[in-house]
């Protein structure tokens, strides 16, 4: 399994092993498959039971019980595998550990066994160990047999795990973004009982900890075997010290230990192969699945799970299907006596709440959170045995229950958080006899409210800064006020060390950096007079990258400027107002703000807050335009299920179809709209290229491609819009210098393919669609630097926090792209997607197809 540097000629396998489990336990009542994930009953995962150091080291051997949410996949009783326990139904472990790799057939249910609370592999009659056949074996529906990519499968386990000191579930890594570029140098514990530096299964269970790398990292230490497979479905982590898993880790998990608990964030998947054996090439890089990326995957096939339990063990009616999938229902909470629940609405979403009332007279009472700015509602469902009279709502409020409404639902339209608090839903029965069940409600992500004034108000925060990032600084915040003049950040120099003093202010309505360098004189930059509606919120933005700035609100650019913002290793950051400074403090509020990239938590990020209120309206779904139209669901092709996507003020439609994009993507490409986007990483160390074809729908003007130094926008830029009829390149090869064009001679006309080929090659910027006569443009130097990764969009751009450089185009394309390549190498448009919203196949049924030249 997992060798050590203490080890010579350590050997690393690419297995794509087959994963089998042992004979069952007997079967007891299962429950409802709850998954422990982030931000939800913390208290019942990713903790031992046994004390577990919170870091470790070096590679050696696991204690016994330190790692209880880990089991093995046995093929009858030989060993193949490791999977992680996500909750008493499911293990998680890699799809090729379910294949037959000889026939590329998944393994009959029958052959596999998992065993759970396992120390030793011989060890067959510990107490400790829970052995379980597999009801169900689920593997990704993306995934190919002797392929890398989506190599995840669930399987669902014949009875209900019983936990023990042994076994216990971890808890899921959910994070909201599935971008592991931020936990780069994060290092993740890796256990198994993989070959061992004498090329055998280890009889112990061997443990290793591993820095999760960078994908430009992976990708040029091996770039024929990395380079066309590292998609974000994938991360890389390794030491390259022969510390590493190797052949019988796969399906094993990556733990992070982060909150005072062990979260999963990957699954071994594969590397590479010593030259000559069947061995891992235990000096590179081990390519873990990335979880978060199959979030909403796991999510639907528990909802599923669940509700097949839910209609076969209970007398209740049965819930509608659901898609959130966070309900926190214990075992005992299907007792024969159990008489109604009590459930929760979110604009259009309904799950049960895990509130019950048994017969005993216990009664259980439920935390559930809304957001701010959402609608709620709270409905009381009585069993179909228990016919009532009344059901009445009450609120607890300084201690006393306080009657609310008789009715069966409580409803709250654009909640605030004054409606947070505790709720009592109240039935009486035919027979005189009361029961009652009660909710926690909270609000997230409510504004915080500054308000200056005889005592001032502000927060503070303390941002650690990567030295090799100390010259890139960015500021973001999203804000209303009704004031003209206030301090909306001040970052002070650090006594006795030469450094940076920068403020951003309102000035008499306009946005004014002030930057003081070590030993010069004050710098000011200011914006014009603007536009700021008091009940509208606006997005401020600064950022400082390779010495060139820029300042920009709601995703429009207002100034640039030169020079660096530097910072220090540990700066610290006063938002609102400053105690010594004698500047007008602001006074609104605030919905998010985010430093250096890094988004904070209101709540939980400041060192200190002074006078800090919350705010009684709500952001504006994280609109920076228009509002978002209530009634239209945006969504996102990310994870390859649907899920919620972007707002963008007016122009945004509700997407056709769905987001399930099949083979046709593949081969007839992609159709995007004016509110559509797909985006893909470019390729290191060679000059970026374009080829393509594309298809128009209509003669509107759109984004074709873009690409920026920064994926916000800001930055050289090269851009690729249809315009009025033809195609243009836009492009600069300096942040401020006037935006050069190149304008293609083809008119274009609705219906037909085009070719079209552009980019950076041999000193000249070119333009060229089909067979035309090049257009170029010399340049001196390159566009971009051709060691740095870019964001590539495709057929629009993600227009939230986007720094438009184009005001006379602002929306995406209106037609089809396919046989897309960058920089020469062919792009899948669907499998090497990082992030994309409101996307289908170019082939819709609901459209004529178009006729191919």
């Amino acid at each position: 399994m997992i060798m050590y540097n203490t080890v010579r000629n350590i050997l690393w396998q690419l297995v794509l092993l087959l994963c089998v489990l042992l004979y069952p336990t007997a079967s007891v009542p299962q429950s409802d498959g709850t998954i422990q994930r982030e931000g939800l009953d913390l208290q019942k995962c990713g903790v031992p039971k046994i004390a577990l150091r919170s870091r470790i080291t070096d590679g050696g051997v696991a204690d016994e019980g330190h790692w209880p949410w880990h089991g093995g996949l046995f093929h009858l009783n030989d060993y193949q595998c490791g999977c992680t326990l996500i909750n008493e139904l499911f293990v998680l472990t890699a799809s090729h550990c379910v294949y037959n790799s000889d026939t590329g057939y998944k393994i009959s249910e029958k052959l596999v066994r998992v065993r759970l609370g396992m120390h030793r592999l011989s060890a067959n009659g510990s107490s400790a160990v829970q052995t379980y056949t597999v009801q169900k074996i689920i593997p990704h529906s993306k995934f190919v047999p002797n392929t890398h990519k989506h190599d995840v499968a669930l399987l669902r386990l014949n009875g209900t795990v019983k936990f023990t000191n042994y076994i216990q579930p971890v808890c899921l890594d959910l994070t909201e973004s599935i971008w592991v570029e931020y936990l780069a140098d994060v290092y993740g514990t890796v256990v198994g009982w993989g070959l061992t530096e004498k090329n055998r299964i280890s009889d112990q269970l061997l443990k290793a900890e591993l820095p999760i790398v960078r994908y430009t990292d992976c990708v040029e230490s091996n770039p024929d075997l990395y380079g066309r497979l590292i998609y974000s479905g994938m991360y890389c982590a390794g030491i390259l010290n022969g510390t590493s898993p190797c052949n019988g880790d796969s399906g094993g998990g990556m733990y992070i230990f982060r909150d005072n608990r062990w979260f999963l964030r990957g699954v071994v998947s594969f590397s590479g192969i010593r030259e000559g054996t069947n061995y891992c090439d235990s000096f590179s890089y081990v390519v873990f699945m990335n979880v978060p990326y199959y979030a909403k995957w796991i999510g639907t096939e528990v909802d599923t799970a669940r509700q097949e339990l839910l209609q076969a063990t209970t007398t209740t009616a049965a819930p509608l299907v659901s898609n959130r999938w966070d309900s926190d229902l214990g075992e005992d909470d299907y007792e024969e006596d159990d008489i109604y629940s009590l459930r929760m609405e979110l604009e259009g979403e309904q799950f049960a709440v895990a509130s019950r009332m048994a017969g005993n007279g216990r009664t259980k009472q439920s935390v559930r959170t809304v957001r701010c700015g959402q609608s709620v509602t709270l409905s009381c469902k009585r069993s179909a045995r228990l016919a009532h009279k009344t059901i009445r709502w009450y609120r607890v409020e300084n201690g006393e229950r306080t009657f609310l409404i008789e009715n069966e639902t409580l409803v709250y339209r654009d909640v605030r958080y004054q409606h947070a608090g505790e709720y009592w839903c109240q039935v009486t029965g035919d027979n005189g006899v009361m029961h009652e069940t009660g909710l926690q409600l909270t609000v997230t992500r409510v504004p915080i409210h500054f308000q200056q004034g005889a005592n001032v108000s502000y927060a503070v925060y303390d941002a650690v800064v990567d030295n090799r990032r100390s010259s890139q600084f960015s500021f973001e915040m999203t804000f209303r006020t009704n004031d003209s003049d206030g301090l909306l950040f001040h970052k002070p120099p650090i006594a006795g060390v030469e450094s940076w003093s920068f403020s951003l202010l309102l000035e008499r309505s306009r946005l004014t950096l002030r930057v003081v360098p070590p030993g010069q004189l004050e710098k000011v930059f200011r914006s014009v007079k603007l536009n700021l509606h008091p009940t509208r919120w606006h997005t401020v933005l600064v950022s400082s990258y390779d010495g060139k700035g820029l300042m920009a609100l709601d995703g429009q650019y207002l100034l640039g400027f030169e020079g660096h913002l530097l910072q220090h290793r540990s700066d610290r950051f006063f938002i609102a107002n400053v105690p010594e400074l004698r500047t007008v403090g602001f006074s609104g509020c605030v919905s998010r703000l985010m430093i250096n990239d890094r988004v904070l938590h209101l709540e939980r990020d400041f060192i200190e807050r002074v006078n800090v209120g919350q705010c009684s309206t709500c952001s504006a779904e994280e609109c920076t335009a228009d509002l978002c139209p209530g009634a239209q669901e945006q969504q996102s092709c990310i994870n390859y299920v649907c899920s919620e996507g972007r707002c963008d003020g007016s122009d945004v439609l509700k997407p056709e179809g769905d987001c399930d994009l099949d083979s046709v993507a593949h081969t007839q490409g992609l159709r995007f709209q004016h509110n559509s986007y797909a985006s893909y990483r470019s390729f290191l160390l060679v000059a970026l290229t374009v080829d393509l074809q594309f298809q128009l729908r209509s003669t509107n003007d759109g984004i074709v491609l873009h690409a920026a130094e920064h994926r916000r926008g800001f930055g050289k830029f090269i851009t690729i819009v249809a315009k009025a009829g033809r195609l243009e390149l836009r492009f600069t090869t300096d942040a401020h210098l006037h935006t050069i064009y190149l304008e293609s001679s083809v008119k274009l006309t609705t219906g037909r393919w085009y070719r079209l080929q552009a980019g950076y090659r041999d000193g000249y910027v070119y333009l060229q669609v089909d067979d035309e006569l090049e257009v170029a443009r010399s340049v001196l130097g390159t566009v971009f630097p051709t060691d740095r990764q870019l964001i590539v969009f495709l057929g629009g751009v993600r227009w939230q926090g986007f720094i438009n450089r184009h005001k006379d185009v602002k929306q995406g394309l209106d037609g089809c792209v396919k046989e897309f390549k960058l920089s020469g190498l062919p792009v899948d448009l669907v499998d090497d997607m990082v992030e994309s919203a409101n996307v289908r196949s170019c082939q819709d049924q609901k459209e004529p197809k178009a006729t191919l030249p």
